[in-house]
């Protein structure tokens, strides 16, 4: 396992107004499976810093990938080294494709290339994951991990939380989540927005009366995906959850396909609906079968979704599922 030592008098839990953190540099790779290769950097936690920031299931510990830091062969989680090799393949600058490209794709990368114009233009990643980015054999950063990770989230400019490497039910969900955004009605789950949409909601649902989306849902393939989804370790655990809540621009990374943080909201907003109350649109035989995620990671994803529109955070719920495909 690495240790975060590149600079031992560099205190990264300091509390100070511009404290420093480390970040890993992350460089190209022509393939998905090619080694990492990072550098280890100390930086000032300042406004402009542009950085990623890595939520993800550490896994069993005697599963183990070898990646390459500070030209140091190291040995790290395996799902570790699985995100960062995902994060890089999705990110790379040349997403030139020999096929049309969708335009909810182009929407997507627009909005990542706005987020992040010097990651995107230049050829490293910068990224903080806690197992590189907090020092392991330094008590006082162990002890403060809580602390160090707020101002890591409150900072990043996107916390992505990994999910896993597609399988070959990814791109049945993505095809799904895709129609469903698009059907979905802008303001729903909005507060007040049941009074003054009813139709939107239980028993009416009438946008869930579309043809297109109908199709969807009544294909068991399509619903098996949705379920899978679900059924992730990750969603699993609570306070990997609660923690991603936090940041400002959080998202899930599934393969290589970004998806938003408020999509996942909403649509589990609507499961919840579905399942508790009956639908004059939804046949009761798909209804009893939906899945939702342990209670309290139902209640973290509901209370983030009223949260954030109290708050009125910056999320566009119209955003599209990015993905360069299935990997």
């Amino acid at each position: 396992m690495v240790v975060a030592n590149s600079n031992p008098r560099a205190n990264m839990s300091r509390r100070a107004s511009r404290p420093q953190i480390r970040l890993i540099e992350i460089q190209p790779a022509p393939r998905l499976e090619d080694r990492v290769v990072c550098r280890i950097i100390n930086t000032k936690l300042t406004d402009d810093l542009e950085f990623f920031a890595l939520s993800y299931l550490v896994g069993e510990a005697t599963s183990t990938e070898t990646i390459s830091i500070n030209d140091t062969k190291t040995s790290v989680p395996s799902s570790l080294s699985e995100a960062v090799r995902h994060i890089r393949e999705a990110l790379k600058s040349d997403i030139a494709r020999s096929e049309p490209t969708p335009r909810w794709l182009l929407r997507a990368v627009k909005h990542m290339r706005v987020v992040f114009p010097d990651l995107m233009s230049c050829g490293a990643i910068r990224l903080w994951a806690e197992t590189l980015c907090i020092d392991q054999n330094n008590p006082r950063e162990l002890a403060e991990r809580r602390v160090i990770m707020s101002q890591v989230y409150a900072s990043a400019k996107m916390v992505i939380g990994w999910l896993g490497p597609s399988d070959e039910y990814t791109d049945d969900f993505l095809a799904f989540l895709k129609v469903a955004e698009e059907y979905m009605p802008p303001n729903y789950g909005d507060p007040g927005d049941k009074e003054k949409n009813p139709q939107d909601y239980a028993p009416h649902h009438v946008w869930l009366s579309n043809k297109i989306l109908e199709g969807f849902w009544r294909s068991p393939r399509h619903m098996e995906a949705l379920h899978r989804f679900y059924d992730l370790p990750y969603l699993h655990r609570c306070w990997l959850l609660e923690e991603i809540s936090q940041s400002r621009f959080p998202t899930f990374m599934l393969g290589t396909a970004m998806i938003p943080w408020m999509t996942i909201l909403r649509m589990t907003k609507c499961r919840e609906e579905l399942v508790d109350q009956p639908s004059d649109v939804f046949p009761d035989k798909y209804r009893t079968s939906l899945k939702l995620p342990p209670l309290e990671a139902l209640q973290t994803f509901l209370a983030d979704l009223q949260k954030r529109h109290l708050t009125a955070a910056p999320f566009n719920t119209k955003q599209s599922t990015s993905s360069k495909g299935s990997a």
